[in-house]
């Protein structure tokens, strides 16, 4: 029978808090040596990165959503991102959380602080802006409010 740590623990509520994703920061809190993330992040290992300093803490393809949250984990790699984020998701991504027919989650843009030296990445497009918007949890993902959504949509 495998040994549970404390680090597994933590990587379980990672896990289920964040819909099998976390920052490599998230686990390198819990204890978890960062050659052990390598070594599971191997082509032969059972986790993935989809981005730069995110985590897939599963095997297979990310659904969806958890390319969505990745995007928002990536752009807000200093804080956890359900408490005092630094990243939000916008636009036509933001609008397919909030239900709107024909909205796409293949590109998300994800609104950061004008000063984070961030670049965008695979189908991460990062939005600068100095006035900060108001955001909504949808579905565990920091969004801005739909009409702001829609308007960088249209914008962009």
């Amino acid at each position: 029978m495998p040994r549970t740590t404390a680090a597994d623990a933590a990587i379980a509520q990672l896990s289920r808090t964040q819909r099998s994703l976390a920052t490599t920061r998230q686990l390198r809190a819990t204890g978890l040596a960062a050659s052990t993330t390598s070594a599971r992040c191997a082509p032969s290992g059972p986790w993935q990165r989809p981005l730069p300093g995110v985590v897939l803490i599963q095997t297979g393809a990310p659904d969806p959503r958890q390319r969505l949250l990745a995007a928002v984990l990536y752009a807000d790699t200093e804080t956890i991102p359900l408490s005092g984020t630094k990243a939000v998701l916008t636009g036509e991504a933001a609008l397919a959380l909030y239900g709107v027919r024909d909205a796409g989650t293949d590109r998300a843009d994800v609104l950061v602080a004008a000063r984070r030296g961030l670049r965008d990445r695979s189908y991460v497009h990062l939005r600068r802006t100095s006035r900060w918007p108001p955001t909504l949890l949808v579905d565990g993902i920091p969004c801005v409010r739909p009409v702001r959504a829609a308007s960088d949509f249209a914008a962009h």
